[in-house]
């Protein structure tokens, strides 16, 4: 499930839509908030998220301040204060993903390795 949600959702759109602000370009791979603004700890400066292109996996939010990293469940699950299997039923509905009927957290992990 996680996985299917990390290859089908657009992190710039995510985090748009999640702290209702633009994001502009900053280099080549970065990306920053229009305020600037950490939406997790507050301080300015240290958000980013890391979009290398031809290197999705490598796709990333991250806040150099609180040395956090996130994929878009992680930091939607910070964003509203809930877990991650929350998180990721939310973006599901959000952005109309279908998610598999039965969902194991243990085979989750188990892929994950």
């Amino acid at each position: 499930m996680f996985e299917k949600l990390k290859k089908e959702l657009n992190l710039i759109q995510v985090v748009q839509d999640f702290t209702n602000q633009e994001l502009k370009q900053s280099g080549t791979d970065n990306w920053v908030l229009e305020s600037d603004v950490c939406p997790s700890c507050g301080h300015q400066g240290c958000f980013k998220l890391y979009l290398p292109e031809g290197e999705e996996d490598k796709h990333q939010i991250r806040c150099w301040s609180e040395d956090l990293t996130w994929d878009a469940v992680g930091f939607v699950a910070k964003i509203m204060g809930t877990k991650p299997i929350e998180a990721a039923k939310h973006l599901a509905k959000k952005y109309n993903i279908k998610l598999p009927a039965a969902i194991s957290p243990l085979q989750e992990l188990y892929n994950m390795v």
